[in-house]
């Protein structure tokens, strides 16, 4: 009996109708509680004595006989979770495993695992049933088992049989064929493999590769190890006479593994997409739509064609940007900021890539699921909440040219239907939620964002996956419709997410939906944090009349031809008409905010001296002003905070006002007009012309002071 201080763990056992265990003879499956005290994996040789020879002991084989496995499986009924007494969960257990199958008349063949424990060739032990032994061990005072222990014995019965060492061949009914650079492996076989595909991210897949049908061969002698390097294109095929295309991708990390002498292959494959999520760029994409601009950063990597289904063009296509700005991120970064800003969908297929926007076919759903269909669905969940979930959504963006905010309201999308629908009355909150930005982006810009950020939360309200037997067949953006579950599941969804796990044993495919399928849902770009450095361009007109200046950063490339931004100028004084104007000259280095830190929208702060543009007046100097200095001309207003005067300059003439007197010195004329020009003093007006003094006029008078 099991006791106290020991931990149970969960066993799988798989039954088939035949030793090959192909998906369509399998009958069902059992996970149950084992005591991994009690699991013994034996095997044993069979000799003869020599008795010829009494003194010189020795023997001779004569056969090895198949490995058994033993363990103890224990049911409590008091155990949470269980729903079926004890008498009913043995019964179970000896239908699926002990009794005859009605078509075969014999015992069914299992394939047992657990974990990672390898109790077989490989993570799984295939055999049938030798001994079905049962010990009761508590009862109800009525006399009904609460709590019993199976004791199990497998005698081992592979699902096929064991090669030669010399037979490099693998089985050409195999259920799955591996191609690397170009040819089918034939010195090693699968072993296991597990993919994903998400709606909006890279396909990755995980292979496991070993000598077929020898345990602990290794592979150091296997030329087909060399093949698997980084970089490589790996193809995964669903049989051989009628091949499909499950995963194609390059191969991204490998490694070997070895555990109790058995060496496995371990490769890690991505879709070719992953190039561009090795990457860190910055760069400018001037006068170019969305559309324009994930087909560029494509094409740079040859990651196959790109096909736009439905109004997924129209909508990528809709907005031209003047500059859209990529900073210090991956290029495939920048692409899902690109999808997340027009609310549509990636989906990375092995020989294409497609852009679609969601869409959900309610009168003519791709697939259909039943409970009462005979389907084979292994698991199934469905999950709903209501966190994050807004009544209504709304966004506002600051519009230059009529100098207020322009609000959209968000589109409720039609991603599910009767109870996967999305519902007000999962809301907790009637209020509506209100973001407003600072950037001026055009309004149908922000009513995209709108859109998708309100499809994303409400993918998030309804989620839920199911896993099914291998198959396909089903493809992302597919309409799932589920029936005869139950009024409050039942309904129709979008699939997000595929996933396949293949083992030597079975092959499961999880489709999933919901935002649980999505990769890493809006993930906000990088940002362009503090202040950064600019020269000022070559002057151009604006042609959208906001007065901004042309700028080169380097920050965003060194080559002056591809990073330039137009930016606005922030002035001490800026109102209708007026203003204090000190625009900066071409090739002055001035500094840069971005409005939000988005680096689209920068703006001039001010300028700076260099070795270059040389300041005028040092840190020291008494002088406070402006000083101007171009073309061999200078224009100074200065203020002398040691001398308490103001200097006006213009070449040589000049303007001195002083606590004491106000100077205007000039070598040229100085000229004076008005209609009427007074001169007064308490004391003494002195004129004086070292060559002489002229007054003119009409009429001249000369009057003492009364």
């Amino acid at each position: 009996m099991l006791s106290k201080s020991k931990k149970l763990a969960k066993l799988k056992i798989v039954a088939y109708r035949e030793r090959e265990r192909a998906q369509g003879q399998r009958v069902g499956d059992l996970d149950v509680l084992y005591n991994p005290d009690t699991l013994t994996l034996s095997y044993h040789n069979e000799y003869r004595v020599d008795d010829y020879c009494s003194e010189i002991k020795s023997n001779t084989f004569c056969q090895s006989h198949a490995g058994t496995l033993s363990l103890a499986l224990v049911m409590d009924a008091k155990m949470s979770g269980n729903k079926n007494g004890i008498a009913e969960q043995i019964k179970q257990l000896k239908a699926l495993c002990y009794q005859l199958d009605k078509t075969t008349l014999s015992p069914r063949f299992l394939a047992v695992s657990w974990g990672q424990l390898s109790i077989g060739n490989g993570q799984l032990f295939s055999g049938r049933v030798q001994d079905f032994a049962i010990d009761y061990t508590s009862f109800a005072r009525d006399g009904t088992p609460l709590r019993a222990e199976v004791q199990l014995t497998l005698i081992e019965d592979p699902k096929l049989p064991r090669k030669e060492e010399n037979q490099d061949e693998t089985d050409e009914d195999g259920l799955f064929n591996i191609v690397v650079k170009g040819k089918p492996l034939k010195q090693l076989s699968l072993a296991g493999i597990s993919s994903t595909q998400q709606i909006n991210g890279i396909p990755k897949a995980k292979l496991q590769l070993c000598r077929p049908g020898i345990g602990r061969e290794s592979l150091k002698n296997i030329s087909e190890v060399a093949d698997c390097q980084i970089g490589e294109e790996v193809k995964v095929y669903s049989g051989k006479r009628n091949p499909e295309l499950i995963f194609k991708g390059i191969i991204t990390a490998y490694g070997l593994e070895v555990a109790k002498g058995d060496e496995v292959l371990n490769l890690e494959l991505q879709h070719p997409l992953c190039r561009l999520d090795n990457t860190n760029h910055s760069q400018v994409f001037l006068d170019q739509n969305d559309s324009q601009i994930i087909s560029k950063l494509c094409h740079n990597f040859n990651v196959g064609t790109i096909r736009y289904l439905g109004d997924a063009k129209k909508k990528t296509q809709q907005v031209r940007h003047e500059q859209k700005v990529q900073f210090r991120c991956s290029d495939w970064h920048f692409i899902r900021s690109c999808l997340d800003a027009n609310g549509v969908w990636m989906i990375a297929n092995p020989d294409n890539i497609e852009v679609i926007t969601p869409q959900l076919k309610t009168q003519t759903p791709d697939h259909q699921l039943s409970a009462d269909s005979g389907d084979k669905i292994y698991s199934a969940s469905w999950a709903f909440t209501s966190m994050d979930q807004p009544d209504a959504l709304e966004m506002s963006s600051w519009d230059i040219k009529k100098q207020k905010l322009q609000t959209q309201k968000a589109s409720v999308p039609l991603l599910g239907d009767k109870a996967l629908k999305v519902s007000a009355q999962r809301v907790l909150d009637p209020t509506n939620w209100s973001t407003h930005y600072s950037v001026p982006k055009d309004k149908r810009e922000i009513k995209a964002w709108a859109d998708s950020v309100m499809a994303h939360l409400s993918l998030s309200q309804v989620q839920g996956s199911v896993e099914i037997q291998g198959t396909t067949k089903y493809k992302l953006g597919d309409t799932v419709k589920f029936s005869e579950f139950g009024t409050s599941i039942d309904g129709s969804a979008i699939v997000t997410s595929v996933s396949h796990t293949i083992t030597s044993a079975e092959w499961t495919t999880r489709i999933t939906f919901g935002s649980e399928g999505l990769s890493n849902t809006l993930s906000p770009l990088p940002s362009i944090n503090g202040i950064h450095l600019a020269t000022v361009a070559k002057y151009e007109s604006d042609s959208k009349s906001f007065d901004r200046i042309g700028v080169h950063i380097p920050a965003l490339n060194a080559d002056k031809q591809k990073n330039k931004l137009w930016a606005r100028f922030s002035m001490p004084y800026a109102s209708k008409g007026s203003g204090m104007y000190c625009y900066p000259e071409q090739g002055d280095e001035v500094i840069l905010g971005f409005i939000e830190d988005n680096p689209c929208y920068p703006v001039i702060l001010g300028s700076l001296h260099n070795p270059i543009n040389t300041s005028a007046l040092k840190p020291g100097d008494a002088h406070k002003g402006w000083k101007l200095t171009q073309a061999g001309a200078e224009l100074e207003m200065l203020l002398n905070t040691n001398d308490k005067n103001l200097l006006l300059k213009s070449g040589e003439q000049r303007l001195e006002v002083s606590d004491t007197e106000i100077l205007i010195d000039s070598p040229q004329e100085v000229n004076i007009y008005g209609t009427e020009i007074d001169i007064a003093s308490p004391r003494e007006i002195n004129i004086t012309g070292e060559d002489s003094v002229e007054i003119t006029g009409t009429e001249i008078n000369m009057k003492k002071p009364s």
